[in-house]
């Protein structure tokens, strides 16, 4: 940004003041915290938002309003220039936009180029300010504008389009009046309600299996995307492609994805050849849920299946109180902390919720139907944490 405005400085004003200038301004004219979008109504601000930008800079407001009338005079002399048909059979337009390759920006960027009628390349990047400061900077011929929000996008581009009624967007704690389900941890005696993550900290989308089968099914029958747009998200790349994997599951292989957090799960399959499509959701995980859906399927195409017996091993409470304590390990950020509640081991890693243990063998735990395993050694006051094919080994603190 600073070349940019050194090559408008003819009158020897302070750079330095400029840059804090634009600075200043752009946090009031743009929200950081809403990813660095234009804050809507801003505009009629602008004379009062530049003067006080100025006026903590130390800078007068008439060297101010002068600095901006240039910066956007020299912008949309950029734009003019770049727009006109001459220039765009010579010249291939950089394009500065909000957001990563293959995302959704990614998309409206193309969408907005080509709506002008130009080819270009595109540049992503982290904030709306980043793509105006490479516009001004020359290092970008245009700045593509910020897309709609991701609950906007979600309605306009998929619900509106094939009639979800019960996909939306999280944006406060979980509402059972709304038919919201609470998430609840098995305790090998009881259940008890889960720890619920605020949406504030992720992306969470709320759906059913229903909503989840119609959108794989209209994804797959082009009623949301180009033939040419599918065969791209399903180009696997390091075992990814885009929004989806693949699965393997009879001998056949879909299409689909996962998600959970707290104890939810989910997982949605699509067989393309014969259209099948296996949507699964729940909000108490006890058995590995790939293992649920695998054995729907084997059932589906008349594979034997057993069902699982679910036995609890009973741990008395004397072998578990000696496993009760507090351990730490170089390897691990946190201390975790063990306690007992009648015949059930409770793991609580730093400051998070405690979280029941269901017994394997006398000396070994597991969480998430085995995909996190605690073994303990009582004679070495050690605990071991097993997940991700990696091992941690903790010490009981005295």
């Amino acid at each position: 940004m600073n070349k940019s405005i050194a090559r408008q400085d003819g009158r020897g004003i302070n750079i330095k003041c400029r840059a804090v200038v634009v600075r200043n301004f752009a946090s009031r004219f743009f929200d950081d915290q809403n990813g660095g979008r234009h804050i809507p109504g801003s505009e009629s601000l602008f004379p009062e938002t530049v003067e006080a930008a100025a006026r903590e800079s130390g800078v007068s407001a008439v060297l101010a309003r002068s600095l901006f009338s240039e910066i956007i005079a020299h912008s949309l002399a950029r734009q003019a220039a770049f727009l006109t048909p001459a220039a765009a059979a010579h010249r291939e337009v950089r394009v500065s936009y909000q957001g990563a390759p293959h995302s959704y920006s990614h998309l409206a960027a193309q969408k907005y180029l080509a709506g002008l009628g130009l080819g270009g390349r595109l540049r992503g990047c982290a904030t709306y300010q980043e793509a105006v400061a490479q516009l001004l900077a020359g290092e970008a011929d245009l700045a593509a504008p910020t897309v709609d929000q991701p609950d906007q996008a979600l309605e306009e581009r998929i619900n509106s389009k094939i009639g979800l009624k019960d996909t939306y967007i999280a944006t406060g704690r979980i509402d059972v009046n709304k038919g919201e389900a609470l998430t609840y941890i098995n305790t090998g005696s009881d259940w008890k309600q889960g720890f619920e993550t605020d949406p504030s900290i992720g992306f969470q989308l709320i759906s059913t299996p229903g909503d989840l089968a119609k959108f794989i099914q209209s994804l797959f029958d082009l009623k949301l995307i180009s033939q040419d747009s599918l065969n791209q998200m399903k180009t696997m790349r390091d075992d990814e492609g885009l929004g989806m994997v693949t699965f393997t599951f009879a001998g056949k292989t879909f299409y689909g994805n996962t998600g959970g957090g707290d104890n939810y799960g989910s997982w949605l399959a699509y067989q393309p050849e014969e259209k099948l499509v296996v949507a699964y959701t729940t909000n108490a995980k006890v058995h590995p849920v790939k293992d649920i859906v695998s054995g729907a399927i084997d059932i589906y195409y008349g594979k034997p299946f057993e069902i699982p017996a679910f036995e609890a091993i009973a741990v008395s409470p004397e072998v578990l109180d000696k496993y009760v304590g507090v351990y730490s390990s170089p390897d691990a950020p946190k201390k975790w902390a063990i306690t007992r509640d009648g015949g059930t081991l409770f793991v609580q890693p730093g400051s998070e919720s405690a979280a029941a243990l269901e017994a394997t063998a006398q000396d070994k735990f597991q969480l998430f139907g085995g995909r996190v395993v605690f073994e303990f050694d009582a004679a070495k006051n050690q605990m071991i944490l097993k997940r991700g094919g990696q091992s941690i080994v903790f010490t009981k603190e005295k």
